[in-house]
């Protein structure tokens, strides 16, 4: 899973701005450091893994969350987060990453709790919020993230979606 986290990550830093693809999604954090984000975000769901992924990238900075809805269909409610690096995944569950440079280094986080609350996904439009406890990769930082995404339109992925994370977590690196 915590392939999956840093798969995200890597896209995230590939896709540059998500600026005129999709509705929005804002960010703000406080602890180690301090900051927002406000981008477009777009939203990917593939019916083979049963994986949602909600993305939104400004410059070098992004946050994203996978979600794992109960079945086939993103559900309105509660979606507590769980670590990447936990072996299964829990359903309904979620993850959520962020990362942004700043004047020296790439700060990269995962949440360790909380949740995503999924208000609408009517129309193929996906609402909701999330509040969470993210620790920082590779450092000791600590951070409280809250953020909205409204009216993110949500397309169906290709049939290889959701299966280069798992690859990865099989096979060794070289």
């Amino acid at each position: 899973m915590r392939s999956l986290v840093l798969l995200t990550l890597a896209v995230l830093g590939c896709r540059g701005s998500t600026a005129d693809s999709g509705r929005g999604l804002s960010v703000s954090w406080r602890g180690s450091s301090d900051g927002d984000l406000s981008a477009t975000a777009v939203a990917s769901f593939c019916p083979s893994s049963g994986l949602l992924e909600l993305i939104a990238t400004q410059g070098d900075s992004g946050a994203g969350i996978a979600l794992f809805p109960p079945d086939t269909n993103v559900q309105e409610g509660s979606y507590p987060v769980f670590l990447p690096a936990v072996p299964t995944e829990s359903r309904p569950g979620a993850m959520v990453a962020l990362r942004w440079f700043d004047a020296t280094r790439l700060d990269v986080f995962e949440a360790s709790a909380g949740e995503v609350r999924i208000e609408s996904s009517e129309g193929g439009l996906l609402t909701g919020s999330f509040d969470v406890f993210m620790r920082g990769i590779g450092n000791s930082d600590t951070l409280l993230v809250t953020g909205r995404f409204d009216d993110v339109p949500v397309t169906v992925g290709n049939a290889s979606c959701g299966t280069t994370s798992r690859r990865r977590q099989s096979a060794p690196l070289h």
